[in-house]
């Protein structure tokens, strides 16, 4: 897993500097999310105050991810894999309710997803 800093050249040309490169156990898919958020950890206080867009692989794109790097002030982007259940955040209840807090809110359904809005961009690479 490697982590670069791209940086815009031209209009046409960008050049990615690579900052960090860990190497990940073949052993378990697990260490995979720990290694990205330690890499990131390790380099964002050198981006303090910039914007910072992450652009990640499908696999990466999980509610512990994607969740630590908004706390950071980071911009996601990536690809939710299609088998991947979508939900909300739950609403906190007004007044307190017996049993455990909901985990989940509402399910995103095919026909909820069709009406988020969409934005395309086109990179030249």
């Amino acid at each position: 897993m490697s982590l670069a800093w791209v940086i815009k050249v031209t209009d046409k040309w960008h050049v990615a500097l690579p900052l960090l490169t860990r190497l990940i156990p073949s052993v378990s898919n697990t260490g995979k999310l720990v290694a990205a958020n330690t890499l990131l950890r390790a380099v964002c206080r050198l981006f303090e105050g910039k914007t910072v867009r992450v652009l990640a692989d499908s696999w990466y794109m999980r509610r512990l991810f994607i969740e630590s790097m908004l706390s950071r002030g980071f911009d996601v982007i990536g690809q939710v894999r299609i088998d991947t259940r979508l939900y909300d955040v739950p609403k906190m209840p007004v007044t307190k309710q017996r049993g455990r807090p909901r985990k989940y809110g509402e399910k995103y359904t095919p026909k909820r997803i069709a009406h988020l809005k969409r934005t395309e961009v086109t990179l030249s690479l």
